[in-house]
C-alpha cells in the first residue's frame, strides 16, 4: 500500500455516501413534501394560498452529512500527515483559513510544521483568503470554507437540514367570473419557506363569493433540501450541491498533491 491508499479509501467512501444521500433526498422530493391550501374570505374578499408541509426532512440526513464531511476533511488531513515523519505529539492537518495572518502563524507553524515549502505553497493556493495573499479569493463562497464550517459544526451538534426552500410555484386558477376583479395580487418569490407561508395573496374588493368559474385550484410546489439558516456559512445552501462542490474541491487538491508532491496518481 502506498502513502495515499487511505486517502483514496476515504475519498471513495465520501463519494458513495453522497450518492446514497442524493437518492434518499430525491425520493423525498419526488413524493412532493409540500402542498398548498386555498382560502377565500367572503367577509374581506381576500384570497390566500398557503404552503402546507406534508412530510419533513429526515433528521438522520444531518448525521450522514457529518460522516461525509468527516471523510473528506480526514482525507486532506491524512495527505498532510503523509508528508512528515509520524509524531504522536504533532498537530499536523490540512489548514483552512480565510485570513492569511492565521495561515502564516497557526497554519504553517503549527499544522504544517516540517512540511516542504512546495507543499505549503500548494496548500496556500487553495485557501479562501484573497488572491493578493496567494489564496483563491473565494472567501465565504469557498467549498473548503464550507467543509471546515460543516465539519466543525458536526463535532458539537447535529447539522440541521430542511426541505423548505421554495424553488418554484405553479398554480392554475379558472377564469374569473364576469364581475370579479382583483385590486391587489402578490405572488411569493423563491426562497426559504416555513409552514403556512403565504404563496399568493389577492384582494377582490367588493366581491364576497368565490371569484372563479371553477372551484378547483391546481398548485404544484418545487422545493429543495437545504442546510437551515442556523448552519454556519452554508445556511440555505442546497445540500447535495454543496457536498458535491466540497468533494470536487477536495479531489482537486488531492490530485494536485498526488501529482506534484507524491509524484503519483490519486
Amino acid at each position: 500500500m502506498d502513502k495515499l491508499h487511505g486517502v483514496r479509501l476515504k475519498r471513495e467512501r465520501a463519494r458513495n455516501q453522497i450518492e446514497v444521500l442524493k437518492g434518499q433526498i430525491g425520493t423525498f422530493l419526488d413524493a412532493g413534501p409540500y402542498g398548498a391550501s386555498v382560502n377565500f374570505n367572503g367577509d374581506t374578499g381576500e384570497l390566500i394560498i398557503r404552503a402546507k408541509l406534508r412530510s419533513g426532512a429526515d433528521p438522520m440526513w444531518g448525521i450522514q452529512v457529518g460522516e461525509i464531511v468527516h471523510n473528506l476533511r480526514s482525507a486532506l488531513d491524512h495527505a498532510v500527515n503523509q508528508l512528515v515523519v509520524p509524531d504522536p505529539k504533532s498537530k499536523h492537518q490540512f489548514p483552512i483559513f480565510k485570513d492569511v495572518t492565521w495561515f502564516e502563524t497557526d497554519g504553517i507553524k503549527k499544522f504544517l510544521k516540517g512540511v516542504s515549502s512546495k507543499a505549503v505553497d500548494l496548500i496556500r493556493s487553495e485557501q479562501p483568503f484573497p488572491q493578493k495573499d496567494g489564496g483563491t479569493g473565494e472567501g465565504e463562497r469557498s467549498p473548503l470554507r464550507h467543509l471546515k464550517e460543516l465539519s466543525d459544526a458536526d463535532k458539537h451538534r447535529l447539522i440541521h437540514i430542511t426541505g423548505a426552500m421554495l424553488q418554484s410555484f405553479q398554480f392554475d386558477l379558472a377564469e374569473l367570473k364576469a364581475d370579479a376583479k382583483h385590486r391587489q395580487f402578490v405572488r411569493r418569490n423563491p426562497g426559504p419557506m416555513e409552514q403556512d407561508a403565504i404563496l399568493v395573496r389577492a384582494l377582490f374588493e367588493g366581491f364576497r363569493e368565490w371569484p372563479f368559474t371553477n372551484p378547483e385550484v391546481y398548485c404544484k410546489l418545487a422545493t429543495s433540501v437545504t442546510f437551515d439558516q442556523g448552519t454556519p456559512v452554508a445556511g440555505w445552501w442546497e445540500v447535495i450541491g454543496t457536498l458535491i462542490d466540497i468533494a470536487n474541491r477536495t479531489d482537486r487538491i488531492l490530485r494536485r498533491m498526488a501529482e506534484d508532491i507524491f509524484e503519483t496518481e490519486l
